[in-house]
């Protein structure tokens, strides 16, 4: 299963009656999907690719996009610049397992400790354990 927002995809365990998280591995930015290989290895799909690239030209509410022989190219914006990438990690025994996991925990901002002291008003309509 692919988690985009933390750029891991989860490997899962999808024996039983209900599905069970074995750990993470590290993907590129923005992972669209996730393949078992015959030979064991899985095939990881990024969306962005492994960087971002700079539009200068492209759209900003600043500017009206011209057409493109005008000058400002208004083709030029970041879901048309930026190019996937596939990556294939070997297969992996559960210690690797643990290793990936543990850098994907590290790379990620989330804790579950964050929802327990969000400092939000009273009259906030998101909602938290208080």
């Amino acid at each position: 299963m692919v988690c985009s927002d933390a750029n891991a995809v989860a490997v899962t365990d999808v024996d039983g009656l209900h599905s069970q998280v074995q750990g993470f591995i590290p993907t590129g930015w923005y992972p669209t999907a996730a393949r078992a290989l015959p030979d064991g290895r899985v095939a990881l799909v990024s969306g962005r690719g492994l960087r971002s690239y700079a539009n200068p030209s492209g759209p900003s509410p600043m500017k009206v996009p011209a057409r493109s022989h005008e000058g400002i190219r208004s083709d030029e914006y970041v879901g048309k610049i930026q190019s996937g990438s596939v990556a294939f990690v070997d297969a992996f025994s559960p210690q690797q397992l643990d290793a990936h996991s543990k850098v994907v925990m590290a790379n990620s901002p989330y804790r579950d400790s964050l929802l327990d002291d969000v400092r939000l008003p009273a009259t906030n309509p998101i909602p938290s354990r208080r």
